[in-house]
């Protein structure tokens, strides 16, 4: 689940206008989610993977991540119906890149 995502909060907003009822039901189930993180360690690190903030986004790191791309991008060209496309044809993405062109 994406707790960030627009659809996620305005979804949740619209079933407490709906149903007001629940809201309490939903305190005590995110109280037991944050106690559960707590009693697992996952808030002593307060900002994990600090160390590759310097790596990460740096110019070698973008220019290294580019030339892989520009390695690896392939232009088709469907001559002759060679590939079982058909023109026009509908394709499906998913994945949890597919809203990410990388910057």
């Amino acid at each position: 689940m994406v707790g960030m995502d627009l659809p996620f909060t305005s979804e949740t907003t619209a079933l407490l206008d709906d149903k007001p009822g629940i809201l309490n039901s939903l305190k005590e189930s995110a109280r037991r989610v944050i106690n559960l993180k707590i009693k697992l360690s996952l808030y002593d690190d307060l900002m994990p993977g600090e160390g590759f903030l310097k790596v990460v986004g740096n110019e070698d790191n973008v220019s290294a991540s580019l030339a892989g791309a520009r390695e690896l991008i392939v232009l088709l060209q469907n001559n002759d119906n060679a590939m079982p496309l058909a023109k026009g044809a509908k394709v499906f993405l998913t994945g949890h890149s597919v809203h990410n062109i990388g910057y």
